[in-house]
Protein backbone atom coordinates (compact mmCIF):
# COMPACT_ATOMS: atom_id res chain seq x y z
CA UNK A 1 0.00 0.00 0.00
CA UNK A 2 1.43 3.36 -1.01
CA UNK A 3 0.45 5.91 1.64
CA UNK A 4 0.74 9.70 1.76
CA UNK A 5 3.96 11.09 3.17
CA UNK A 6 4.02 11.73 6.89
CA UNK A 7 6.41 13.18 9.43
CA UNK A 8 4.58 12.04 12.56
CA UNK A 9 2.14 9.41 13.80
CA UNK A 10 0.32 12.33 15.49
CA UNK A 11 -1.35 13.76 12.41
CA UNK A 12 -1.10 17.46 11.67
CA UNK A 13 -2.50 17.16 8.13
CA UNK A 14 -5.28 15.04 6.59
CA UNK A 15 -2.62 13.07 4.68
CA UNK A 16 -0.78 12.22 7.89
CA UNK A 17 -4.12 11.15 9.37
CA UNK A 18 -4.64 8.65 6.55
CA UNK A 19 -1.16 7.20 7.04
CA UNK A 20 -1.36 7.08 10.83
CA UNK A 21 -4.80 5.46 10.82
CA UNK A 22 -3.82 2.84 8.25
CA UNK A 23 -0.63 1.85 10.09
CA UNK A 24 -2.35 1.64 13.49
CA UNK A 25 -5.45 -0.22 12.30
CA UNK A 26 -3.96 -2.53 9.67
CA UNK A 27 -0.72 -3.51 11.43
CA UNK A 28 1.14 -4.22 8.15
CA UNK A 29 3.70 -7.02 7.96
CA UNK A 30 6.44 -4.47 7.22
CA UNK A 31 6.90 -0.83 6.31
CA UNK A 32 9.28 0.66 3.77
CA UNK A 33 9.78 4.15 5.12
CA UNK A 34 11.06 6.36 2.31
CA UNK A 35 12.91 9.30 3.84
CA UNK A 36 14.57 12.32 2.28
CA UNK A 37 18.28 11.70 2.76
CA UNK A 38 18.93 15.43 2.31
CA UNK A 39 16.73 16.24 5.34
CA UNK A 40 17.12 13.36 7.79
CA UNK A 41 16.22 15.36 10.89
CA UNK A 42 12.68 15.80 9.68
CA UNK A 43 12.17 12.16 8.73
CA UNK A 44 13.84 10.26 11.53
CA UNK A 45 11.29 11.29 14.15
CA UNK A 46 8.58 9.50 12.17
CA UNK A 47 10.93 6.55 11.66
CA UNK A 48 11.43 6.15 15.40
CA UNK A 49 7.67 6.31 15.95
CA UNK A 50 7.16 3.52 13.41
CA UNK A 51 9.85 1.40 15.06
CA UNK A 52 8.17 1.86 18.44
CA UNK A 53 5.04 0.19 17.01
CA UNK A 54 6.98 -3.05 16.67
CA UNK A 55 6.33 -3.35 12.93
CA UNK A 56 9.45 -4.28 10.90
CA UNK A 57 10.75 -1.19 9.10
CA UNK A 58 13.15 -0.77 6.21
CA UNK A 59 14.43 2.78 5.78
CA UNK A 60 15.00 3.89 2.18
CA UNK A 61 17.27 6.93 2.03
CA UNK A 62 15.92 8.60 -1.08
CA UNK A 63 17.86 11.36 -2.89
CA UNK A 64 21.14 9.70 -1.96
CA UNK A 65 22.54 10.92 -5.28
CA UNK A 66 22.08 14.52 -4.16
CA UNK A 67 23.97 13.83 -0.93
CA UNK A 68 26.85 12.36 -2.94
CA UNK A 69 26.94 15.42 -5.22
CA UNK A 70 26.99 17.72 -2.18
CA UNK A 71 29.58 15.53 -0.40
CA UNK A 72 27.17 14.88 2.47
CA UNK A 73 27.98 11.43 3.74
CA UNK A 74 25.59 9.28 5.71
CA UNK A 75 27.09 6.28 7.43
CA UNK A 76 24.40 3.83 6.36
CA UNK A 77 25.76 0.93 8.41
CA UNK A 78 25.90 3.02 11.58
CA UNK A 79 22.42 4.43 11.01
CA UNK A 80 21.06 0.90 10.50
CA UNK A 81 22.76 -0.22 13.70
CA UNK A 82 21.41 2.70 15.73
CA UNK A 83 17.87 2.27 14.36
CA UNK A 84 18.11 -1.53 14.54
CA UNK A 85 16.59 -1.92 11.08
CA UNK A 86 17.82 -2.20 7.50
CA UNK A 87 18.74 1.07 5.78
CA UNK A 88 19.29 1.31 2.02
CA UNK A 89 20.24 4.19 -0.24
CA UNK A 90 17.85 4.89 -3.11
CA UNK A 91 17.52 7.28 -6.03
CA UNK A 92 14.02 7.74 -7.39
CA UNK A 93 14.83 9.84 -10.43
CA UNK A 94 17.23 7.53 -12.24
CA UNK A 95 15.72 6.33 -15.48
CA UNK A 96 16.03 2.66 -16.28
CA UNK A 97 16.38 1.84 -19.97
CA UNK A 98 15.12 -1.44 -21.37
CA UNK A 99 17.76 -3.36 -23.32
Amino acid sequence: MDLPGAYSMSPFTPEEGITSEYVRETQPDAIVNIVDATNLNRSLFFTTQLLELGIPVVVALNKSDINRKEHTDINVAELAQKLNCPVVETVSTTKQHAD
